[in-house]
């Protein structure tokens, strides 16, 4: 794991028992998953419509984002923002499609889900950023 100083302050002790539980954990393991979920990227396996756009963020560069939503949508859907699971380090917004379903099915919402930068290309906050980016989008 990471020098202690390279763990921001509030995620040191959840760090402290993610290496107490997994103590061969390595740098490598996390791009090891990250490989894994990205195998999925640009894909859609559901009944959805699915459409992967690219917005600027501030320092120029492209953010990822993918949007789902009934094939057929109503007019003034609601809006869901959706930040997919990973602690930061690992995942995509693809890993989400099954709840994305129920969701959409439940609630008739229109999910935009960012495919943020990873703790482990750019540490914290820049996945905040990206998050905030698509949501201003």
């Amino acid at each position: 794991m990471s020098k202690n100083n390279e763990i921001h302050k509030e995620l040191r002790i959840p760090a402290a028992f993610f290496k107490f539980f997994l103590p061969s954990y390595q740098l490598n393991t996390l791009k090891l998953a990250k490989a894994y979920f990205n195998r999925k990227k640009g894909k859609c396996n559901l009944d959805l419509f699915f459409e992967e756009r690219f917005i600027k963020k501030n320092d120029g560069s492209l953010l990822r984002i993918c949007i789902y939503a009934k094939k057929v949508r109503k007019y003034n859907a609601p809006g869901i923002l959706w930040m997919h699971g990973g602690g930061y380090g690992l995942g995509t917004p693809e890993m989400n499609e099954k709840l994305f379903e129920t969701l959409i099915e439940e609630t008739n919402a229109v999910i935009i889900s960012p495919d943020y930068t990873l703790s482990i290309d750019k540490p914290y906050p820049e996945a905040l950023y990206d998050c905030y980016e698509t949501l201003k989008f």
